[in-house]
């Protein structure tokens, strides 16, 4: 038996997170691979180890019940091996919830994964002592919802250049450069790319492509099979050249290879893009 549910967040947390992806799964083996996203992840594992590979290096195994922090994917994949069975949620961000909800800077958990406890300890004791008893896949999406407005009340808000480009880039679909960028939202180019690196986590070219490439990848599961030429112009891609690198830097292979595989079929990983919220203090 297979479960796998996808949940916008409530009104009040949607400055925050992007999403709710919950997985109750009884399989016998399943790898995953995981093309940065753009966006970091809280998850909770209650059930099933899972093995992580980071590029080449391999994430200590981490047994359930656990809760973790997740950073953004940078100039890497990951591969995510289960057996038996996945029994985990978890939490997608938006590109400055991290920073506004916990105070985490964002390129501090750059390809890492680390335990909740050693970064938010009092979050993850409250969180804890929520889940204890839980039994259904929506109780522990209403335990983290709960959990998370509470926390809320003691949010940060990141500059307001920083939400203003995120929300530039996201409703350009990453097709932006960096000068209109900088321009648009009034600060100088220096100060700009230091704290959007710092607060998001990767810098705001990277942050495009990787927003241009999650809009590709909601093309491809939206339409019927297209060429490759009117997939890469329906997502704003210039030439086939350009289209090529874009999926090789993040899928890691040819964009032929990437379409007749399996991985736009995961819907865990596939990050489609949703409403672009208001993000202004």
């Amino acid at each position: 038996m297979s479960v796998y549910f996808k949940f916008p967040p409530p009104h009040d947390l949607t400055r925050y997170i992007r999403g709710f992806h919950i997985a109750d799964q009884q399989i016998d083996e399943l790898t995953i691979q995981s093309p940065p996203t753009g966006y970091p992840l809280l998850g909770h594992i209650w059930k099933g180890i899972g093995t992580v590979c980071v590029g080449d290096i391999v994430v200590p195994q981490l047994s359930p019940p656990v809760t973790h922090f997740s950073g953004q994917l940078y100039k890497t994949n990951a591969n995510v091996r289960w057996n038996g069975h996945i029994g985990h949620i978890l939490v997608e961000f938006t590109a400055t919830g991290l920073y506004e909800l916990f105070g985490i800077w964002g390129d501090e958990l750059i390809n890492k994964t680390v335990l909740a406890s050693d970064l938010a300890p009092e979050f993850a004791r409250e969180l804890e002592s929520r889940l204890a008893g839980v039994e259904s896949a929506e109780g522990y999406l209403q335990c983290f919802e709960s959990v998370l407005k509470q926390q809320a009340l003691k949010a940060i808000c990141a500059p307001i250049f920083i939400s203003e480009a995120v929300s530039i880039i996201e409703e350009a679909r990453g097709d932006v450069k960096l000068k209109e960028l900088t321009k648009r939202v009034g600060a100088a180019e220096r100060t700009f790319l230091s704290r959007f690196k710092k607060i998001v986590g990767v810098p705001p070219k990277y942050f495009c492509r990787a927003t241009q490439f999650n809009y590709f990848v909601s093309v491809v599961l939206s339409q019927e099979k297209l060429p490759l030429s009117q997939l890469a112009a329906e997502a704003g891609f210039y030439d086939q050249a350009h289209f090529t690198r874009a999926v090789q830097e993040f899928v890691l292979s040819a964009p032929s290879r990437f379409l007749e595989g399996d991985m736009t079929r995961v819907s865990s990983f596939i990050r489609q893009m949703n409403e672009v919220a208001d993000t202004h203090c």
